[in-house]
């Protein structure tokens, strides 16, 4: 879809991804760079702090893109381009409709009945992709936990808090994703226990939550109350797994008492 990230400006010259492109186009170029730059390429000792300032700040607009899941990529006349999928009778409806509202319109539309020749169904236009909901967790999995350097831990708990704040919005199947992500995090670094406890918080002054930068933004400054609040979501799924990583924290708070 055609949502950009961050605000234009004309300085971006030294982002590495521009704000002018899409969430999906943002996402494929932090992927890319981060595939080579794991494994051997970690020989290359360079510094991925650029990056995972550009990940951290694509999260805000990520938890408002509403086709978050969307794996089919359709081009319609309304100028969408991923959607959820549609099937071949809503198809035929699109085209027809934009048909209906002009020889413009239609113009730009593909022949259905070529593409009934070619699938039998009016529908080859379409192509299936990756979601960006797969794009980002891969890219988290590579930052966090698919690198044998370990990252710092208030830019781990930085990414925790703004994961857990995108969940409340994502829908149910992406916010299970990330809720058991927080906990493979939870797990990798214990040190972040204390986002799970308002009396043990480890840093002083305020989180600055709106801040794109997870190394300056004071994350060891707040907790993880949004998973009290996902405890209550609407769907089971998503309240059966903030009940689990709770009762993850609960168990590893006992143990270290113990």
């Amino acid at each position: 879809h055609g949502v950009g990230v961050g605000a234009e400006s004309a300085a971006d010259d030294g982002d590495l991804v521009s704000p002018r492109v899409g969430l999906r186009t943002a996402l494929l170029c932090i992927l890319t760079a981060l595939h080579i730059l794991t494994g051997q390429g970690e020989a290359l000792n360079l510094d991925l702090k650029d990056f995972f300032h550009q990940l951290y700040a694509l999260l805000p607009p990520l938890a408002a893109a509403p086709q978050i899941e969307a794996t089919r990529m359709s081009v319609l006349s309304d100028g969408t381009r991923y959607t959820v999928y549609l099937g071949p009778a809503e198809v035929a409806a699109a085209n027809a409709a934009a048909r209906a509202a002009g020889p413009s319109v239609a113009a730009a539309l593909p022949d259905l009945d070529a593409a009934a020749a070619l699938d039998g169904e009016g529908a080859a236009w379409e192509e299936t992709v990756r979601s960006e909901a797969d794009l980002l967790f891969e890219c988290l999995q590579l930052m966090f936990l698919g690198r044998s350097k370990v990252a710092s831990v208030p830019r781990v708990a930085a990414f925790c808090k703004r994961i857990a704040e995108a969940a409340l919005h994502w829908p149910p199947r992406t916010a299970v994703r990330a809720i058991d992500f927080i906990q493979r995090l939870l797990v990798k670094y214990p040190a972040i226990d204390c986002l799970l406890s308002s009396d043990e918080q480890a840093g002083s002054g305020l989180y600055l939550r709106d801040l794109d930068d997870p190394d300056m933004c004071n994350p060891m400054a707040t907790c993880l109350f949004e998973l009290h609040w996902l405890q209550i979501h609407h769907d089971a799924s998503v309240q059966a797994a903030a009940a689990r990583l709770l009762a993850h924290a609960r168990a590893e708070a006992k143990k270290h008492r113990l």
